[in-house]
Formats: structure tokens, C-alpha cells, sequence
């Protein structure tokens, strides 16, 4: 969603440590019958490029300038707020991905405002597009504009060699997490599923049983801290995650109740805490 103009994070699930819940790709709102991109392909870059420019004019329309630009080394376009346009523009789109317009980096009260109130988008687990301009909530007007323009940000497609990398370091730290699970009273903890690249669709976590209490889970982070600290400082996290569907690194967590996503954004809320209090200093 940006191309550098305004302050854009990756947060999916708030840390690498919690589990990719809501598992979705701006891909799934890719236009019926468009072609994808690829080097040499000039069809596929016409249609990339008319999807970025319609989706800036959808937007414009609905009353949040955007414009278009070329992504650096490369001529597909990526959309973007006009930062200088409009000032308080904070998003968040399905997969967890959020930034907001530069002009709140203007003073640090504005840029800690401006965080909280990601902080605040990031916090819902569904798949939803959320968009709030000057307090006012646009996020339908942002969905569409996705919708109709078929529009994907090409800046948060992963480079598979760099993707697979990722996964495998944080299957080797959550395969030590899930060992310690098992052996301090939750022999049922299952091991992540082998790496893929799929532009970060799936995530490899391992799953504690559902049923596990938030005293229960307390006690266990206790006993198997989530940082190794005999490993290197620069250590991959392990992901955690549950027995349950959106909550184990796949797609589905449409297949539970408002209640459940809630409860279970609560734990892993838990595990970041946790995770934050416990890691040594320098880390």
C-alpha cells in the first residue's frame, strides 16, 4: 500500500512469535480474468498497472487522495495515500499489513498517536480491510476500491527464496518451544507444518491444545520461555499458536464465533506480553 511516501508495517498478529490468524493475501481480491505479472509479460504489466491506477482513482473518489507510483527498480505501480493531502489516514488490511501517512510523523505526539491507533486496527483478528480518516471509519469505501479495481500491492509479494529462509528459522524455534511444550504437561502441542512459499498464506506454528486455559498457558510460559537464551540474539521466534481453526497458521478463522477469535486473540495477546517482559536485554 505504499511506496515509501507514509509509514507502512508488516504486523501480522502483532509478532513473529503469535500465530498468522487472519491468513489471507490482498491476492484473493485479484480482478476475475487479469494475468498476472511477470518479467517480460507486458500484458500482465498493462493490467497490474491499470489495476494500481484504479484503484487511486476509486479511492480519490470516495474522498481519500491517492496516487500511484513506480516501485523502485521495477515498473509495476503501487498505490498510496497523498500524504501531504490528507494528514491522518491510518489502515489495515486483511492479512494484517498497516501503515499510515506520513504527515503523522510530524511530531512525536502525532507519530505516538498514530501507533496507537494501529495498535488498535492490529488488535482485530478478522479479515477485514479497516480504514479510518480523520476518526471517520472508511474501511467499506477502502474493501471495495480493493474489489473492484482487482488491485494487489506488488511491494508485499515475497521473495520465495527469502520467504522459505523465514519459515525455516522459525520452524526450528517453534519445534524446540513445542518439545518443551509437550514435556511440561501438554503432550497433545503439534509441530509445525513444513515450510512452503506461498507469499506468507500459510505460517508454520505449532498448536497448543484449544482447551488450554490462560492460567495454564501463564504457567507454561513460565516454564518454556519463549526466548532461547543460550541461541544467537538475532534468533528466529517460534510461532504459537492453537488447535483451532485461523489460529493455526492456516486460513479459517472465519469458522469461528466473534467470541472464540476473541478469546483466543486474548492468549496470544498473553504470549506476546509475555515474550516482551522475558527478552534479554540487547536483544
Amino acid at each position: 500500500m505504499s511506496n515509501g511516501a507514509n509509514r507502512a508495517v508488516a504486523r501480522p498478529q502483532l509478532s513473529l512469535i503469535l500465530a498468522l490468524v487472519a491468513v489471507s493475501t490482498l491476492g484473493a481480491c485479484s480482478g476475475q480474468g487479469q494475468r498476472a505479472h511477470e518479467p517480460g509479460d507486458a500484458v500482465g504489466l498493462a493490467a497490474q498497472q491499470a489495476q494500481a491506477r484504479e484503484f487511486a482513482a476509486c479511492m480519490t473518489e470516495a474522498g481519500v487522495a491517492a496516487d500511484v507510483a513506480p516501485m523502485e527498480g521495477d515498473q509495476r505501480l503501487v498505490a498510496d495515500f497523498v500524504s501531504e493531502s490528507v494528514a491522518t489516514v491510518v489502515w489495515k488490511t486483511p492479512d494484517g499489513y498497516g501503515g499510515y501517512t506520513k504527515g503523522l510523523l510530524a511530531t512525536p505526539e502525532l507519530e505516538q498517536q498514530a501507533e496507537a491507533a494501529l495498535d488498535e486496527l492490529s488488535k482485530d483478528r478478522r479479515q477485514e480491510y479497516k480504514l479510518i480518516v480523520d476518526g471517520v471509519d472508511m474501511s467499506k469505501e477502502f474493501e471495495q476500491c480493493y474489489e473492484s479495481s482487482g488491485y494487489t500491492d506488488p511491494s508485499r509479494i515475497a521473495d520465495p527464496r527469502r520467504e522459505l529462509a523465514d519459515k525455516e528459522a522459525i520452524v526450528e524455534a517453534s519445534l524446540r518451544w513445542a518439545e518443551c511444550a509437550r514435556a511440561n504437561g501438554f503432550p497433545s502441542t503439534k509441530d509445525p507444518i513444513d515450510p512452503v512459499a506461498d507469499d506468507y498464506a500459510t505460517r508454520p506454528t505449532l498448536t497448543l491444545p484449544k482447551d488450554i486455559t490462560a492460567e495454564e498457558l501463564n504457567k507454561l510460559l513460565t516454564s518454556c520461555p519463549v526466548w532461547d537464551e543460550s541461541g544467537p540474539s538475532d534468533q528466529a521466534a517460534p510461532s504459537i499458536g492453537f488447535d483451532v481453526p485461523g489460529f493455526d497458521g492456516n486460513r479459517g478463522i472465519d469458522k469461528l464465533s466473534r467470541d472464540e477469535a476473541a478469546w483466543y486473540g486474548q492468549l496470544l495477546a498473553q504470549i506476546q506480553e509475555s515474550a516482551e517482559a522475558t527478552r534479554p536485554a540487547g536483544w
